[in-house]
């Protein structure tokens, strides 16, 4: 390392004695520098000490892939960070620039690049974070969750299985966003690796794949394809949607995995989002659970899964309720919930059936009235011809709970009847787009005002399922990213 010393070398920094010792030892300073004397006497600076990082058991300058990466077309800055543990770390490319630039980049890094100095990620920026020195602050470089390119085609996951399968990738291959379609090997992964991901495989799955498939078929869709997985199976869901600081405690969305991944990439925030989703096994002649029930399944999960709060919760619709009644079993456990947000769930007592309403549409829109009451007919005889026999099988049969079902709103009308107020101020989500009967009055609060609780109130644009889809999330994301933000650090997971 190159140290400085002299009359033109500075004191230290203005009161500021930590930073100061950092870099000034015994009058000299620490340049951070490795340099060496040539045979002609001349110094040659070669880099920054602290940019050199040791990746697969190479240790290379991050200075030399940022050299190489610069040749590209249509590329206005970029730089080279680790992302990942600090014994087995993974390059990531930040960049500024067009977006024709990343495939010119990984053209140069082909090109240029042995396979171990390939950055496996590309994070397009709209300016990289400087310091007050105007150098790169590689310290405030995000963590990549795939946000910038999540629209792509490659990253729309269509079974929650495939979105576990990736959060497996993302796992063994260090913290990286993973694709459905991108090859695990061109993501950084190496042999060593796929043996480790086939064995989290089956820890995660209870399948076992044969090692030749991992090579063969070495991407998301592909091995959960290979997996012939039981669509009605079981096993609880507990899936990393998004990466996020592990310092900070992550928000947990209740009720469904993939319903919730536009979600998680809208998000402005460090921290990490998970899907959680636990499947209900009924007896033949079992009555259905309640919302308790169910709630205590959730909270079970959860608490082995991160077993100390703060917590951050959400839920959409029936999983709303359910999300209010996991925040009570946990605050019951002593532990604490530092937000919830129920995004357009209804508390049955905020929907009042108005027999004069329904008069006015039959009397002003007969057709209407008679459409919506055929609808209702309709749904009920559906509902009826998929109901089960009783006692035809002594199999437990998969409740697929459905987020607007009858039986999820008979479920939500016994809880109704005896809701308890949480000692916390929540957050609500009320969608524009009604699509409630025009017969019922319906709560500017949805019910949760009479509980006698704060709530904070947001309409967001969208129908009941469209304000967590691409077009209408941003504004939820918007509201609920600075909820979030007020939460502090909280457990490792």
């Amino acid at each position: 390392m190159l140290w400085l010393r002299g009359p033109n070398v500075f004191e230290g920094y203005l009161d500021d004695p930590a930073r100061t010792a950092e870099v000034i030892v015994d009058g000299w300073f620490k340049t951070g520098d490795l340099a060496r004397f040539e045979d002609n006497g001349e110094l040659t600076c070669l880099g920054r000490l602290d940019h050199q990082v040791k990746v697969r058991g190479f240790r290379i300058e991050l200075g030399e892939i940022e050299s190489a990466l610069r040749a590209a077309n249509g590329l206005c800055e970029v730089v080279v960070a680790p992302v990942g543990p600090a014994d087995d770390p993974r390059l990531v490319a930040y960049w500024v620039g067009d977006k024709s630039a990343e495939r010119s980049m990984r053209e140069c890094a082909m090109r240029a690049l042995p396979s171990y100095m390939q950055p496996v990620a590309y994070q397009q920026m709209k300016a990289l974070p400087l310091n007050t020195n105007g150098k790169v602050d590689r310290k405030l470089l995000p963590i990549p969750d795939g946000s910038d390119t999540h629209n792509d085609s490659t990253h729309q996951f269509e079974s929650d299985n495939e979105l576990r399968m990736a959060s497996l990738f993302h796992e063994v291959l260090g913290g990286i966003d993973v694709p459905v379609d991108k090859d695990f090997f061109l993501l950084g992964g190496d042999s060593v690796r796929a043996i480790q991901l086939r064995r989290r495989i089956q820890e995660e799955f209870g399948n076992e794949l044969p090692l030749n498939v991992m090579f063969d078929s070495p991407t998301v869709r592909k091995l959960v394809a290979n997996l012939q997985i039981d669509a009605h199976s079981v096993e609880p869901l507990f899936v990393r949607l998004r990466a996020g600081r592990r310092d900070l405690p992550p928000l947990i969305c209740i009720m469904g995995v993939a319903l919730y991944r536009d979600l998680a990439l809208a998000l402005s925030t460090e921290r990490a989002v998970y899907g959680v989703h636990v499947p209900l096994a009924l007896s033949p002649g079992q009555p259905w659970p309640s919302v308790k029930d169910i709630a205590r399944l959730y909270t079970e999960l959860i608490l082995a899964r991160v077993p100390n709060g703060p917590y951050h919760l959400a839920g959409l619709c029936f999983g709303g309720l359910v999300a209010f009644e996991v925040a009570h079993q946990l605050i019951a456990s002593g532990q604490e919930v530092a937000s919830l947000a129920i995004l357009d769930g209804l508390l049955p007592r905020g929907s009042v059936y108005s027999p004069l309403l329904h008069a006015r549409v039959l009397l002003s829109d007969p057709q209407r009235g008679l459409t919506r009451v055929g609808q209702r007919v309709r749904g009920l005889a559906e509902r009826l011809r998929k109901k089960p026999a009783p006692q035809v099988s002594t199999q437990p049969m998969v409740l697929d709970l459905e987020l607007q079902g009858a039986e999820a709103a008979e479920m939500a009308r016994n809880y109704d009847r005896d809701a308890k107020p949480l000692p916390i101020a929540f957050t609500l989500f009320r969608a524009t787009e009604r699509e409630d009967a025009p017969w019922y009055r319906i709560d500017t609060m949805l019910g949760w005002g009479s509980l006698g609780i704060p709530v904070t109130v947001h309409s967001v644009p969208g129908n009941h399922l469209s304000i967590l889809k691409r077009g209408h999330v941003s504004a939820v994301a918007e509201v609920l990213s600075a909820a979030l933000a007020v939460g502090g650090p909280g457990p490792r997971i």
